[in-house]
């Protein structure tokens, strides 16, 4: 028995191969036979980090195709077999990458949440680079074994424990929530009009890291024409939105600063110009305003109610040009 790098260890025996390589070849000539060659590449990577080899990110090239969500099922079900088999194996490694690749489903649940969001913003759909997500899933480990000696906006630092250099690459290129789930944390994303999930051209992301600890990464793609010229969210006829706001502090130091207004924030970003200074109002159900300030002046553009909104009930969003 010898070990292929750090990673999956295969018995010597004349022509037998380990099951975590059956199941990648397995699963890439699933996506070869669907032809899709950005999830059969990111098998090659996904064998590549399990053996202990570079895997350099890759930006995909193909649009979301109609039957995506077979390929998220995939993804999960191959992330389960692969976890089982690492689990089995010795090393420190072998089983950080276990726990990793047990987190594809959740990943997969992530970006099912945020193309719900896009599409009903008037956005294209995205695909989910899942290799990209193993920098953050270290990154999330690293904050995990530090949190009683944090360093300046999370950044890591050589020596302390849970140190990577995939993880120190992670946290300088993405955007970060701390919030408790993957979906709260695209949430609060959407509403600070992150530059990637409220991008036209996006087509391809990375949703990484672990509970408590997220990031989201562009990685370029095919993107699909936004079915709107105004995009908004919360958008039009869009459900389980956040009745407040909060950004919580993080063990790096994260969002230090308390907002002054404690409701959902309305975020409003014009494709073909926008007004100079535009008119905005949120009204409940029986058409009262609730009281809003403004957040962020440009485009988009941001306000938010000054209180927290009432769950269950349904919001009226009204803009117009200035005056």
């Amino acid at each position: 028995v010898f070990a292929v790098g750090d990673g999956l260890v295969v018995a010597a025996a004349a022509g037998e191969v380990p099951a975590g390589v059956r199941s990648l070849e397995a699963f890439q000539a699933r996506m070869l036979a669907l032809k899709r060659t950005d999830e059969a590449e990111d098998a090659q990577r996904l064998l590549a980090l399990l053996e202990g080899r570079p895997a350099s990110p890759r930006n995909g090239k193909q649009s979301v195709p109609e039957d995506y969500e077979a390929i998220l099922l995939a993804w999960a079900a191959l992330g389960e077999e692969l976890s089982g088999v690492l689990r089995g194996e010795p090393g420190e490694r072998s089983q950080l990458l276990a726990q990793w690749v047990s987190c594809f489903g959740r990943y997969a649940q992530g970006v099912r949440h945020l193309n719900r969001r896009r599409t009903a913003i008037g956005l294209g759909p995205v695909t989910l680079d899942i290799c990209g997500s193993w920098g953050a899933f270290l990154h999330a480990r690293y904050l995990s074994l530090n949190r009683e000696n944090p360093s300046l906006d999370g950044e890591e630092i050589g020596g302390r424990p849970g140190y990577t250099p995939e993880g120190a690459a992670a946290v300088s290129s993405g955007s970060h929530s701390v919030r408790g789930s993957l979906e709260e944390a695209i949430d609060e994303w959407l509403c600070c009009a992150d530059p990637s999930l409220f991008d036209p051209k996006m087509g391809r992301a990375c949703l990484g890291g672990g509970p408590g600890w997220w990031i989201c990464l562009s990685r370029g793609g095919k993107a699909s024409e936004p079915t709107r010229s105004i995009l908004g969210f919360p958008a039009d006829g869009d459900e389980g939105i956040p009745p407040a706001f909060e950004r919580r502090v993080s063990p790096g130091g994260f969002y230090v600063r308390e907002a002054p207004y404690k409701g959902t924030v309305v975020t409003v970003r014009f494709l073909r110009g926008s007004p100079g200074k535009p008119s905005y109002r949120l009204l409940d159900e029986a058409g009262q305003e609730v009281p809003v300030m403004l957040v962020w002046a440009g485009n988009p553009f941001r306000f938010a109610a000054k209180d927290p909104l009432l769950p269950g009930r349904k919001y009226r969003i009204e803009v117009g040009p200035g005056g």
